[in-house]
């Protein structure tokens, strides 16, 4: 099977969160109520990746993910974009995050 790319690079899981507050009202130790989060794959392989899928190349990805949630949410994400996943063993560490 062949592709028209293929990325290496890092795949982790993004975690964003929107607050009420204004970055201007918050001090170091502040605790920060948050109003909602969620959860993308990212890194420069899985950005780039997605961006050439968008423009219609046929797109894999070679990367390590661990074998935990993360992980399990970046396969997910990948397949439902139609971005093969070439690596076939999970690593021995969790799945970076940012």
């Amino acid at each position: 099977m062949g592709y028209d790319v293929v990325c290496i690079g890092s795949a982790v899981v993004d975690t964003y969160f929107s607050i009420s507050k204004h970055f201007s009202q918050i001090s170091a130790g502040d605790k920060i109520l948050t109003q909602k989060h969620s959860q993308n794959s990212g890194g420069g392989a899985i950005n780039s990746a997605r961006v050439l899928a968008k423009m219609g190349h046929k797109v894999a990805i070679l990367s390590k993910i661990g074998d935990d949630h993360n992980g399990v949410l970046i396969t997910k994400e990948l397949k439902d974009i139609k971005i093969s996943f070439l690596t076939k063993t999970k690593a021995r560490v969790p799945t970076d995050s940012s």
